[in-house]
């Protein structure tokens, strides 16, 4: 037809090599991507595309998450189902953190992301939730479109410094998608909604072992707590300003603190000194973290001054069959591994971080 001004929305797209097929198919009816401009965009409505984000930004331009399908994946739910509709909320943790966890991997390479769906124009908490996610634009129903760019600004108005401000577009859809049964509410058992609370990034530096471990309790806890925390390995974290505070750790080994949560805090220095940081380390492989306050090792105590941390707690490691390395293997054919994390001391650390975080 001639046209140049559209960009193609891939839907269902489970696997990279049904991107690779379509692409190719495209390309034999002459709509090859790059041609004369065209754009490729895929609909983030499946796990996979997710877990999967860095491979698909590599072929495609763009993502518009579908929240819907999105739901009923996450939860394996199908809202039509009498049995199961009171399971399908798509302010559900796993699909909230699903959406989180999507923008850094593709914006950072340059990949715009969008959502498409009835839900920001219907709930003022789904609009300010996506404020904070930090997406590029959310697709609404014209008829909804003013409601929604006040709605917007005002959650732009609210977050915390300048360099956080990451302004949102909003563009008028050109066909209305069904809306999803589920509401953005407020989470269950929580008396603020988590939707309107700070945000704080919980990264680790080792994706296996107590570290990761450790996050995921500080987390839970910060969330319990109120508070909107997400959860990270350091190497997805490539830039930290949609936060307002953020809590690194990584693990010691033979005197030394992970590499990865050391470039993640490098490579964010200028963002992270402009906002509170926490550190932990996991580590040593023995009781002596809950006996006394372990000073932090030279390379941790670099990285704080680096990024003008607040504080360092090092709590207990974990050594089992799984560990990794010569030590963890000679240890626990000696009967000595096991689990020396306090998870008690863990919690009591991160509501410590709540509590800073909510007098601020």
């Amino acid at each position: 037809m001639g046209l140049t001004n559209v960009i193609v929305m891939i839907p269902f797209c489970r696997t990279l090599e049904e991107a690779d097929k379509v692409l190719e198919v495209m390309a034999a009816e002459g709509l090859r991507r790059g041609e004369n401009g065209l754009k490729v965009y895929v609909m983030a409505e499946i796990p996979s595309d997710i877990l999967l984000a860095q491979h698909f930004a590599e072929r495609l331009d763009g993502f518009s998450i579908g929240s819907d399908d999105l739901t009923r994946l996450a939860l394996g739910v199908d809202r039509d189902s009498e049995a199961l509709a009171h399971v399908f909320d798509e302010n559900d943790p796993a699909v909230t953190d699903l959406i989180r966890m999507l923008l850094p991997r593709v914006q950072t390479p340059g990949r715009p992301v969008s959502l498409c769906g009835q839900r920001p124009g219907d709930d003022p908490a789904c609009a300010a939730f996506l404020v904070r996610a930090a997406i590029d634009s959310i697709s609404v129903a014209p008829d909804s479109f003013a409601a929604v760019k006040q709605r917007v600004a005002v959650a732009e108005e609210s977050r915390h410094g300048e360099d956080r401000m990451v302004p949102v577009g909003i563009r008028p859809a050109q066909a209305d998608p069904a809306s999803a049964a589920g509401q953005w509410h407020q989470p269950r058992n929580q008396g603020a909604s988590a939707m309107s609370t700070k945000r704080v990034l919980v990264a680790y530096g080792t994706k296996h072992g107590a570290t990761a471990g450790i996050a995921e309790q500080i987390g839970k806890t910060l969330r319990e707590d109120g508070l909107d925390a997400v959860v990270l390995p350091a190497d997805d974290v490539h830039d930290v300003r949609a936060y307002d505070a953020v809590v690194l750790g990584g693990s010691l080994y033979a005197g030394h603190w992970s590499s990865k949560a050391k470039h993640c805090a490098e490579r964010n220095a200028d963002s992270l000194r402009h906002r509170p940081v926490w550190m932990f380390s996991s580590g040593p492989l023995d009781r002596s973290a809950e006996e006394h306050d372990i000073p932090p090792v030279s390379a941790v105590a670099r990285e704080m001054q680096l990024v003008g941390a607040r504080e360092h707690m090092t709590f207990g490691g974990s050594i089992t069959a799984h560990t990794p390395g010569f030590l963890a293997k000679v240890l626990t054919r000696q009967g000595k591994g096991g689990d020396f994390r306090n998870p008690e001391r863990i919690q009591k650390w991160a509501h410590h971080i709540s509590a800073e975080l909510v007098a601020a």
